[in-house]
């Protein structure tokens, strides 16, 4: 093989290396840029509540008013964090990404935290 073949092959694979590596070293160092985070909690006997940037919405009472707020924040291509408790209900974390889905935002991810000690 030629020299030039091998020079092509080692460019291919940084770049190959650098579009899968960076992202995920940037997601690992908490410095991924745009990213939203949600914060999911529970509250007895039947409500579910999401905190966006400091302020916290109830579900279902203020479903219409968290869409709104979900809206003005999304842009394309623009990342989304759900993140809650062992404890919370599924249909918390669920309604979080339904509705997270519905502003427009297409990367929705997930995030487990530990449950708090008490």
């Amino acid at each position: 093989m030629s020299t030039l073949h091998h020079v092509r092959s080692a460019a291919s694979v940084a770049i190959l290396l650098s579009l899968c590596v960076t992202p995920a070293l940037a997601k690992e160092s908490g410095q991924e840029s745009g990213a939203l985070r949600l914060r999911v909690q529970f509250t007895e006997p039947d409500t579910c509540k999401i905190e966006v940037e400091g302020k916290s919405f109830s579900l279902p009472k203020d479903e219409d008013a968290l869409l709104v707020a979900l809206k003005s924040r999304s842009s394309k291509g623009r990342r989304i964090s759900v993140g809650g408790g062992t404890e919370i209900p599924y249909r918390c974390i669920g309604h979080a990404i339904y509705l997270a889905q519905r502003a427009g935002f297409e990367k929705v991810g997930f995030i487990a935290e530990p449950d708090d000690p008490q």
